[in-house]
């Protein structure tokens, strides 16, 4: 059935209603062959979701879980709230109602049955991603048989099947991507996805990617820095910025030094007003400092008039404009600070105790361990060690980081050449931007 995945969802919602209790010709053995309940988020225990503290998974069932506090004791009951809301507004939407009073679905669709449905259609749907296919439409579709094999990433090594369509009658079928030997397990690549996607689409994360997290940097599940954390930290850097001047006023009265808060009330509603920085920065791993991260960090700390001469035609800048030492040497401290900020909300345990404890996990599930709870564990401690291994990423990168040819912006003493330089390029920033 074609339609949006909420659409489809809700279509099928009465079908399976319709298969089960009228026995519908069509469908009924394949909607009898469907799960009763998926081990999706939806079913893990507020224990097991706390297990995700820190990640951006666990910050957006939080955030769905809107209209409760936000402090330690509502924390649970945003937990159980957060997902479970996320569906609700989906479902009383405009266009799940629209379909509804359209008559595109005949009868009435109670939550409980769009709740299994939009699980169903999540954890088995096939969307098509080949541009020569057929239709127009792409997805979400219930293929039978088909949704029985299992994931293969891949980067992983191991081949799998494309999924096509026949120009003939526009049915199915799978390709091999490789010869396959008798009782060789067909497998099939759910996509290119990360470690966050896998579990918050299919409910599960791929035992493979677990085993090598402490190296994986293909799809790493990025870590989130949310733009409202960057403003505060920034303020701090912005108000305590005098500190930050005693490497460089010492240089026969250097003076090219100035105040960040002087307009900062303007910064701020540039921000709000303008759409260049979203309201959560992905942070990939990367050997490079994320322009929308900089951009916005250098928004806030830029001199006045520089800020007015970006604001005049706004892009994203790039890690040329940190050839300013005073600049950079306050937007290293932001970054590093707000890295800090970022690790402590993931708990106590340092990336190397995790990547010890999940070793041990995936051990202990190689000889046989298979209780529900263990898998959602060895999924949690998966998703922190990609997404702080991302922040360890850029952590590095911004301590390394030299300015005009000197490690971490520090001018030499003495060196007249180089401090004449600095002057040159800190009078050049308006230029640049």
């Amino acid at each position: 059935r074609e339609g949006t995945r909420s659409g489809t969802a809700t279509c099928f919602a009465k079908e399976n209603e319709n298969g089960a209790v009228h026995g519908h010709v069509d469908f009924k053995p394949y909607l009898e062959s469907l799960p009763e309940v998926f081990d999706t988020l939806l079913h893990w225990s507020v224990d097991d979701l706390t297990e995700l503290r820190g990640t951006a998974l666990y910050d957006t069932i939080i955030q769905s879980s809107s209209g409760v506090p936000h402090s330690e004791i509502h924390e649970q009951k945003m937990i159980e709230n957060g997902m479970l809301m996320a569906c609700r507004e989906k479902f009383e939407s405009k266009t799940i109602q629209g379909y509804l009073n359209a008559g595109v679905v005949q009868g009435e669709v109670t939550f409980d049955e769009f709740l299994y449905a939009t699980q169903c259609i999540s954890t088995r749907g096939f969307n098509m991603h080949n541009s020569e296919e057929l239709s127009s439409h792409r997805g979400p579709f219930l293929i039978p048989f088909i949704d029985l094999l299992n994931h293969c990433s891949s980067s992983d090594g191991r081949k799998a099947t494309t999924l096509r369509r026949d120009p003939r009658d526009s049915s199915f079928f799978l390709e091999a991507e490789k010869d396959l030997s008798s009782e060789e397990e067909l497998l099939h690549s759910y996509g290119d996805l990360t470690s966050h996607q896998c579990l918050q689409t299919f409910g599960f994360v791929d035992i493979c990617r677990s085993r090598s997290v402490s190296s994986a940097e293909a799809n790493c599940t990025p870590a989130i820095m949310l733009t409202s954390d960057i403003v505060a930290i920034c303020k701090e850097v912005a108000i305590q910025a005098e500190q930050l001047q005693v490497p460089f006023d010492k240089f026969h009265g250097y003076d090219e030094i100035w105040d960040p808060t002087e307009c900062w009330d303007k910064k701020i509603k540039f921000l709000e007003k303008e759409s260049i920085i979203p309201a959560n920065i992905t942070l990939p791993y990367s050997e490079n400092i994320s322009d929308e991260l900089l951009t916005c960090c250098c928004i806030l700390l830029l001199p006045e008039e520089a800020f007015d001469e970006f604001s005049q035609s706004p892009a994203l800048l790039d890690e040329s404009l940190l050839d300013d030492a005073f600049l950079f040497a306050m937007v290293q401290h932001a970054i590093l600070s707000l890295v800090e900020k970022k690790l402590t909300r993931y708990g106590d345990n340092s990336e190397s105790n995790d990547v010890r404890e999940l070793s041990k996990l995936i051990h202990e599930q190689s000889q046989g361990t298979c209780a529900p709870r263990f898998y959602r564990k060895i999924a949690a401690l998966t998703i922190k060690i990609e997404e702080k291994h991302c922040l360890r990423c850029l952590q590095n990168i911004i301590v390394s980081f030299k300015v005009g040819g000197n490690h971490c912006g520090q001018i030499a003493a003495g060196n007249e050449d180089e401090i004449t330089q600095s002057k040159m390029k800190r009078a050049k920033i308006s230029h640049e931007i």
